[in-house]
């Protein structure tokens, strides 16, 4: 975590990248976060939080639509299926 947007080396705290380890911290218009150039695989869990039920089922049935269209274009593309 740094402490301004303009320099990677003036942190706040450093967080290893080892397996089990989270952060999590709130966007803000004084919050900043980095890394320098990284080459080779890189891995990323994304939480979506949601307030009600109603948020739940829109983004589930956004999701169905979507896939269905991915699906029916994939269809008529020529392209083929994952295995």
């Amino acid at each position: 975590l740094l402490r301004s947007g303009n320099n990677l080396d003036d942190m706040i705290l450093e967080v290893p990248p080892k397996e089990g380890t989270l952060l999590a911290f709130r966007r803000s218009n004084n919050s900043w976060h980095g890394h320098t150039p990284f080459s080779g695989p890189r891995r990323v869990i994304q939480f979506n939080w949601v307030t009600s039920q109603a948020v739940v089922r829109r983004e589930q049935n956004r999701h169905r639509f979507s896939a269905w269209m991915k699906k029916l274009r994939g269809a008529f593309s020529g392209e083929k299926k994952a295995a």
